[in-house]
């Protein structure tokens, strides 16, 4: 490849290949579930 080329992601195959991708995973149950989640600090009943 040279400074005027860049490679593109252009077939699916290749976007979603585990070299390409990330699992996010994020857990909110203490937002709702938790006294000092951020549900709670609103003044809502848990």
């Amino acid at each position: 490849m040279n400074s005027k080329t860049r490679d593109f992601l252009t077939d699916l195959g290749d976007i979603v290949s585990l070299k390409h991708t990330a699992l996010v995973v994020i857990d909110v149950q203490n937002d709702f579930c938790h006294p000092g989640g951020a549900i709670a600090k609103i003044g809502s009943l848990i």
